[in-house]
This record gives structure tokens, sequence and C-alpha cells, in this order.
């Protein structure tokens, strides 16, 4: 049994960083109000993966960035709109500006110009919608743009439409986390969640399907006052369940991802993505919760599995660091206890 939970581990560890090094997720942005180039959104590193998730309203139909960056980087961008109803009819545009550009396209004569600056239109002709499956995530696409930039220069941006909607702007391509970005880009999704048009209802089914199990697993094996270790092996598989939670979310991501986009290419990838959390959460409920354990080898293995939730964005990320800080408390505080 022990052998067959050390190969698990290391076949989660494995399928980690594969996942890790493939993955291309980006870091969800809120731009700021920006009515004109004066007070134009500033994207601090365009060669760094980020995703802005905007919205084009009556009284900001346009919108602008900036951004700066040096000679023969690449310039990526990807523009589409979210797919959801009120979405139908929205049909905006994404003018980069730039001062190599020769512009041949008329603008709307409220858009601000650059001083000294030209402007491509970009759009793409393919209209077939995306699954995407890492997020997973569902989106329209609305034109693609690769570039390698001659100089060091000041790029802007502008998003204009005509009527209401919702947009998004990936720029960059390196896959770069800070470790307040690695923390908080999982709870920032609930933001993208809503901005593709989900409801708070659905988003919170996961969190009242996991109360359930949890609850069940609490009269099964009697995790209550009775026993007088009971605190802690609740603390334990609360952390677990919160695993459950995040393969829970994970998959209803992948149904309705699947149904709006209409597309299943990756499939397997996020299948992989989704049930990793649930698997460590199976493994920590029997070796920690339904075993006995030393304090050093509750420790050893409580401190493993919490390095592994991290590494694959379990637990929200903020549940396996609760349970560090909990072991790190338990050294400090009751050095010398020997069980549970």
């Amino acid at each position: 049994m022990e052998k067959t939970r050390i190969s698990l581990i290391l076949i989660i560890l494995f399928y980690s960083g594969i996942i890790i090094s493939i993955s291309t997720a980006h870091v969800p942005v809120n731009p700021d109000q920006s009515e004109g180039l004066a007070t134009a959104t500033r994207i601090d590193d365009p060669t760094k993966s980020w995703v802005i998730y905007g919205e084009s309203t009556l009284d900001q139909l346009t919108q602008y960035f900036y951004f700066d960056i040096l000679a023969f980087d690449t310039l990526f961008l990807s523009f589409t709109k979210a797919i959801r109803d009120e979405n139908m009819n929205y049909n905006p545009k994404l003018i980069l500006f730039g001062v190599e550009f020769n512009s041949s396209e008329v603008l709307d004569s409220h858009i601000e110009i650059p001083e000294g600056y030209g402007w491509i239109i970009i759009s793409d002709e393919v209209q077939e919608k995306i699954y995407e499956p890492f997020g997973p995530s569902y989106y329209d696409p609305l034109g693609l743009y690769n570039y390698t930039t001659p100089s060091d220069a000041r790029y802007y941006l502008a998003i204009t439409a005509e009527s209401e909607g919702f947009y998004s702007i990936a720029i960059g391509l390196n896959e770069r986390y800070s470790l307040i970005e690695w923390i908080t880009v999982p709870l920032s999704m609930v933001n993208v969640y809503l901005w593709e048009g989900q409801s708070i209802l659905f988003l919170l089914l996961p969190w009242v399907i996991t109360i359930g199990i949890g609850y069940f697993l609490i009269k099964k094996y009697q995790l209550t006052d009775a026993n007088t270790d009971y605190k802690e092996k609740l603390f334990i598989l609360i952390i677990a369940l919160s695993n459950f939670c995040s393969s829970l979310n994970f998959f209803s991501q992948i149904l309705i991802s699947m149904y709006k986009s209409g597309q299943n290419e990756g499939l397997i990838i996020s299948i992989v993505i989704g049930i990793l959390p649930a698997l460590t959460g199976l493994m920590m409920v029997r070796s920690l919760v339904l075993s006995n354990n030393s304090m050093t080898r509750l420790n050893q293995k409580l401190t493993i599995y919490s390095i592994i939730n991290l590494l694959i964005w379990a637990g929200f990320v903020i549940f396996p660091l609760i349970s560090l800080m909990y072991v790190v408390w338990r050294v400090i505080f009751y050095p010398s206890v020997a069980r549970l």
C-alpha cells in the first residue's frame, strides 16, 4: 500500500510538471477606466502573458491601452469576445497604433490618434469558436497578430465598438508568475467566469456538493468530539475537500466550455488537470484522516500533499497554504507530541 501511494505521488508530480511546462493560462487583468489617450491603461510588460477582460459600455465605447517594448521582442495579440447572448451583435474593433505603420484604413472621427503614429486594425477571417483546455474557458476569436518589433517603441491599443459587450485581449507569450499572481490566479478566475456570463449560483454549485460530501464523510467516519483527535482530522478533511471542490469546479467549467464553444479539442488535457486535485484529496483522506500517524510522519505527509496541491493549483491555492502554515505551527508549538 505504501509503495502504491508513493508511486501515485510520483505520477502526480510528473504530470504536474508537464502541465506547468505547457500551460497556456494567462494572468487575468481588469482594465482601468481609459476614455482617451491621456488616461490610457498601461500594460507593464507586453512580452509577459496577460489577458485583459474588458467591457464596452454606453459611456465608454472606446477604451485605450499603451505599452513600451524593446527592439526585436515579439508582440503577440489575441482579440476575442465572450460567448454570451448579449454579445451576439457585438462587433468590436482592435486598433494597434505604431510609428512604423502605414495607415490605409479610415478610422471613426471620435477615435484619438497619437501624434505621428499610423495604425492597423487587427482582424481575422477565422470565426470558429475556441475551447481552451487549461482554464478551461471558451471564447469567440476576432483577431490574431504576431509581430517582431523593429526598435524600442511605445505602442497604443484602442478598443472601439458601437454597442455594449464583453471583449478580451491576450498579450504576450512568456508564462511568468510572481508569487502573488500564482496565489491569486485561481481566485481571480471567478471574475473571468462572471465575464463569460456565468451565474453566481452555477459557480457555487461545486461548493454546495462539496459540503454535502463533507457532511456524509463526517457522519460515516464519526469525526465528532467523541474522538480525541477529531479536530485535527476534521481540519485535514476540510483541506482534502477543497481539492474535491477544485475538481468539481474544473469539470463544471469543462462542461459549460464544451457546450458554449461546440468544441472539444484538448479535452484529454482538461480531464487530466481536473482529476489531479481529487486524486490527491482522496490520498489525503486515506492516509491522513482514516489512518493514525506519528507527529513526524503526519507533518511529512501533509507537507508533501500541500506542495503538490500548490503545484497543481488545487484547493484554490489558499487551502494548501493554510495546511503548510498548520504544519509549521505544529512543529513550533508541539514538537514533542508522538501521535495524533
